[in-house]
């Protein structure tokens, strides 16, 4: 009959127990400079993303994220949408899709970034801030 260990009552087999003793010690001897340092996590900024189906027809939605420091527009639209970069027209990083809806020189859809209002920025680089509010606007171009 195999030998058994009591701890807090329980029974346990002898393999059991070395089995726990075993689990408790991995990682308990790790130096100082092999913990993860909690200090280096990413910094969290509140920003507003607003997407707007325009002539899709889709509801807009807009809501208040947390993002990591150096994320971009286009990151943040993919938070609350799935979506599919590709050259729609000139650039590879272009925004080709939100949610499905997808940019077509055919009719004249693209889609359009704003930053607090303004459209001079390019929406693959630009870094965000605390507070900033940016909006992907759905749009067709009138020729």
């Amino acid at each position: 009959m195999e030998s058994m260990w009591q701890h807090h009552g329980r029974r346990w087999p002898r393999m059991g127990a070395i089995i726990l003793l075993g689990v408790g010690v991995i990682g308990a001897g790790r130096a100082p400079s092999e913990q993860p340092d909690l200090s280096k996590a990413p910094q969290r900024l509140p920003v507003t993303v607003r997407v707007d189906f325009g002539p899709a027809g889709k509801p807009a939605r807009e809501e208040r994220v947390m993002v990591d420091k150096g994320s971009t527009p286009k990151d943040v639209v993919s938070l609350l949408f799935p979506i599919q970069s590709g050259a729609t027209c000139c650039n590879t990083r272009e925004l080709a899709a939100i949610d499905g809806v997808r940019a077509d020189p055919a009719t004249n859809r693209w889609w359009t970034c704003r930053l607090n209002g303004k459209g001079d920025f390019s929406p693959f680089l630009k870094e965000l801030s605390a507070g900033d509010r940016v909006e992907w606007i759905y749009v067709e171009q009138l020729q």
